[in-house]
């Protein structure tokens, strides 16, 4: 499908191109050779209860979780060989780049 800026948008034929079915993403992500079956099935489990205690936690012990997306995440970790991609921090960061 071409898209012209100046066609009119139409969402009935975007969804029809573009949208993926449940099964289908499941399937795909089952049977992609660089994606270890262990890693899938975690992959494709939505049962957030884990996370949601994760985050109470961290909210009861006064801590906040950096993501590597985070502006305030430390650049020197970035730049490393397989950086941690969340940080948990309680008070505040210490100043780790301008050292």
């Amino acid at each position: 499908m071409e898209y012209d800026e100046a066609d009119e948008y139409d969402e009935e034929e975007y969804e029809d191109e573009y949208d993926y079915e449940d099964e289908d993403y499941e399937e795909e992500l089952l049977l992609a050779e660089d994606v270890p079956p262990g890693q899938a099935e975690l992959a494709l489990n939505r049962d957030l209860s884990a996370a949601d205690r994760i985050l109470a936690d961290c909210q009861r012990l006064g801590q906040r979780i950096l993501t590597i997306q985070d502006a305030e995440y430390p650049q020197r970790l970035r730049n490393i060989f397989d950086p941690p991609l969340v940080l948990y921090v309680k008070g505040r960061m210490p100043v780790m780049d301008e050292e």
